[in-house]
């Protein structure tokens, strides 16, 4: 438009000018004539409800909204379709992060874009307040949170408990440790989680029992007549401390066996622990888990209850009754070999 005008104000100060003869004056008239037929273009420019025709020789799509009385802002797009101009207004979005807010102009796109035209990088352990498809719209706020995780360790001593053990082999009253005690160790593994560099979060990730305790077992000498083994519930006895209720009784040769130092496994035939209680026997005799009680003829020497639960092959062969489980090699050469009665209890 602004070119119509001076080509306009050119011809009228012609016009104006009396030296200029009634030829050229119609020369100038026909030349602005075939200058707009041949550059004149119309425009229809939108802008929200605000429509506008405009008549220009403008071809810079801003040039030609001006002409229009439109005001582009920052961010403002122009799109063009043929006669037709539209305005797409720019809107804010403010985005936090890092400890800063700021603002960019968006005529659209998802907050994936705006987050990349601000140029902020993120990766998968930071969270975003709203998801990266989402379009944007005015007034949208998205806070990015950097989050940080650090892991750790931290050890705590275990316990270790004391046992006592009774044996004929010390005098009564007596006590020794048999084995000594050891803490063990735990190993904790946690992880701090840090949002925008607060710790915000402490959760146990793992825990680990890294080195076992090992029980100190003290050994309690007791008079003649008690129990290795007591009972986890009551066992009638007679005056000869002879079980008074009881399946059947066989009297024979027992010896002893221990794996103290490690001489023989942990483990019995049957997939019991081998500890004081549990007594080697033929099993086709005895069945394993079978419950007895054992102890001398005349009751002064008490080995007590016991689960059959190991084998050998004396006992399979039927050289011996039992071969009871002892702490210590001591109480083994001390047992010796004696005829015991062995009861099957009900």
């Amino acid at each position: 438009m602004n070119t119509v005008k001076t080509w306009a104000a050119a011809v009228l100060r012609v016009c104006k000018n009396r030296a200029v003869s009634a030829a050229a004056l119609a020369t100038a008239a026909i030349m602005l004539i075939v200058h707009l037929s041949v550059n004149l273009n119309v425009y229809t420019v939108k802008d929200g409800d605000f429509v506008r025709t405009v008549w220009t020789m403008d071809s810079q799509l801003k040039d030609i909204v001006e002409d229009a009385g439109v005001v582009l802002e920052e961010g403002d797009e122009l799109f063009s379709d043929g006669g037709a101009i539209s305005v797409n207004r720019a809107f804010d979005v403010q985005i936090t992060v890092d400890g800063s807010t700021s603002v960019v102009r968006m005529t659209g796109g998802t907050v994936a874009d705006a987050l990349e035209m601000l140029g902020v990088e993120y990766d998968e352990n930071d969270t975003v307040s709203l998801t990266g498809d989402q379009e944007v719209s005015d007034g949208l706020s998205i806070t990015v949170e950097r989050v940080d995780y650090e892991e750790y360790t931290k050890t705590e001593a275990i316990p270790y408990q004391t046992i006592t053990k009774y044996t004929n082999t010390i005098k009564k009253g007596v006590t020794k440790v048999w084995q000594k005690g050891k803490r063990g160790e735990k190993t904790y593994v946690y992880r701090d989680r840090y949002v925008d560099g607060e710790l915000v979060e402490t959760v146990l990730v793992s825990e680990t029992v890294t080195q076992k305790p090992v029980d100190q077992i003290t050994l309690k000498g007791t008079v003649a007549g008690t129990p290795m083994s007591p009972a986890p519930f009551d066992i009638p006895l007679d005056e000869a401390g002879q079980p008074i209720n009881y399946k059947k009784m066989y009297t024979g040769l027992t010896t002893a066996y221990t794996n103290e130092g490690g001489i023989l496994s942990e483990w019995t035939a049957s997939g019991m622990r081998a500890q004081v209680g549990v007594v080697a026997v033929d099993p086709k005799k005895i069945p394993y888990g079978t419950k007895l009680y054992i102890t001398s003829p005349d009751g002064s020497y008490v080995y007590g209850y016991a689960i059959a639960g190991d084998t050998g092959n004396r006992t399979r062969k039927g050289t011996l009754i039992a071969d009871l489980f002892m702490n210590t090699v001591a109480e083994c050469y001390q047992h010796g070999k004696r005829t015991m009665n062995v009861y099957v209890l009900e």
